[in-house]
């Protein structure tokens, strides 16, 4: 016997996602306004460094309407900061055929201490 059923899993609100994950785009989006988070206290107090990679939805706008923690640096407050200046940021947005092209946009955010 074989006894292969083979069921496909639903993959978590995959709905309208582009085949394969990647959309064609001629531009992609471009910084107009990039506002640095602010260093969490408590992470400054505990020498916390890393990076935080956030998705940001940018739309036709070239506003951040809505993000995502793609990597996160744990319970430092560091998630938060980035997330807070990723609403404060403007891009110029994707275009595809010469239209503005809403899309989701991987950024990563630096905490790094400076050395006084």
């Amino acid at each position: 016997g074989s006894g292969g059923t083979g069921q496909a899993r639903a993959g978590a609100n995959n709905a309208g996602a582009a085949p394969g994950g990647g959309i064609r785009v001629d531009e992609k989006p471009r910084w107009l306004k990039r506002v640095e988070p602010e260093y969490p206290r408590i992470a400054k107090l505990t020498g916390v460094e890393g990076v935080v990679i956030l998705s940001v939805y940018i739309d036709e706008a070239g506003h951040v309407t809505d993000t995502k923690v793609l990597k996160s640096l744990g319970n430092t407050g560091c998630d938060d900061a980035a997330v807070t200046a990723a609403m404060q940021w403007r891009f110029i947005p994707a275009r595809v055929d010469g239209r503005p092209l809403a899309m989701w946009f991987s950024v990563p955010v630096l905490f790094q201490l400076k050395a006084n």
